[in-house]
């Protein structure tokens, strides 16, 4: 599943009981992968629950001793999903033109 990845797309859903125990839980299964590729956190949901904050889940992150965009996305959105993975991809190559 992660052998040869470029980036990894961290979906989190908001509306869960505790998002950001299981965003733990994420970042702890594909700890070794996320250490040394890029990767985006995208959280849905966002609409149905009023927290946590964005700012609180680029918290965790530092917390945890990473360093990656965090979004909220509607997975349903076209727009929304094309945007996600532009971030991912400017941010694995700055270089690359939309």
């Amino acid at each position: 599943l992660t052998e040869g990845v470029l980036g990894m797309v961290v979906l989190v859903d908001d509306s869960d009981p505790d998002p950001l125990r299981k965003l733990f839980q994420y970042l702890s299964a594909f700890d070794s992968v996320l250490r040394k590729t890029r990767f985006v956190v995208a959280v849905t949901k966002t609409d149905l629950t009023g927290t946590p904050s964005l700012d609180q889940y680029c918290e965790k992150l530092e917390q945890y001793g990473y360093r990656a965009p965090v979004m909220e996305v509607d997975a349903r959105s076209r727009e929304d999903v094309v945007m996600l993975l532009q971030s991912l991809l400017f941010s694995i190559d700055p270089g690359i033109s939309a």
